[in-house]
């Protein structure tokens, strides 16, 4: 067998302490997170209602007050957080996580308390969030093959609808001023999506210029999906 010459040097203790097996005394508390990311994520910092900065790190959504130098935190995510969006009225932050079945959380954008914890399918990651803007509504991109982009009522962590994106990397997602289009689309500015929620990415061509026998089924989903949501 191998040599182990560290037996011989190992003496058992004469007076052994008792064995504690129950929790430390001791706690930690998380008092300061340094850093952003920024690597692989986009869109992911804003200003809230009360004018303090709302951005992801690791796993954590942090209210920073830039005046007091003070941050606040949110910690109901299980993986590392790769999206943000905030409500139209400052209020709220939404954040998406990495993992086989990802969580959204909707927090309070001033204190980091959780609203709203939303269970995803399994889509690997939720790479893009936008809020409605009337509010309601929270769509939702998935770093599946297909980029799939859900639609859900936040407050009581619903789904309203589901359809299939496109297969090219997903950049932004973008409602439409009415809140009533949901279309794939494309270009080399923001600007080319301003009218529809837009899945926004690389090579792909703005599908509400062809024609709906052309379109593919994902495609046809999204325009059906459109029109269900402008009719009510």
């Amino acid at each position: 067998g191998a040599v182990k010459p560290w037996l011989g040097a190992i003496q058992t203790p004469s007076a052994p302490p008792q064995e504690e097996t129950g929790a430390p005394e001791a706690s930690v508390e998380l008092e300061w997170v340094h850093g952003y990311r920024a690597q692989d994520a986009r869109s992911n910092l804003f200003y809230n209602a009360e004018g303090e900065i709302c951005y992801s790190a690791a796993g954590v959504g942090i209210v920073l007050n830039k005046k007091q130098w003070k941050q606040k935190f949110n910690v109901d995510h299980t993986d590392d957080i790769v999206s943000l969006a905030m409500s139209p009225d400052g209020d709220f932050c939404a954040t998406g996580q990495m993992g086989r079945r990802p969580l959204i959380v909707v927090w309070d954008s001033t204190t980091g308390e959780a609203v709203s914890t939303i269970r995803c399918g399994r889509i690997r990651a939720v790479s893009q969030l936008a809020f409605s803007n009337s509010g309601k509504y929270l769509a939702a991109v998935g770093q599946d093959n297909d980029h799939t982009i859900t639609v859900y009522n936040w407050r009581d962590a619903t789904r309203v609808c589901r359809a299939k994106g496109d297969r090219n990397k997903c950049m932004d997602v973008s409602w439409s001023p009415d809140d009533k289009a949901i279309v794939s689309s494309a270009g080399p500015t923001p600007e080319a999506a301003v009218a529809r929620l837009s899945s926004v990415g690389l090579n792909s061509v703005p599908s509400w210029l062809r024609p709906f026998r052309l379109l593919s089924n994902g495609e046809r989903q999204r325009a059906l999906l459109a029109r269900a949501l402008r009719d009510g």
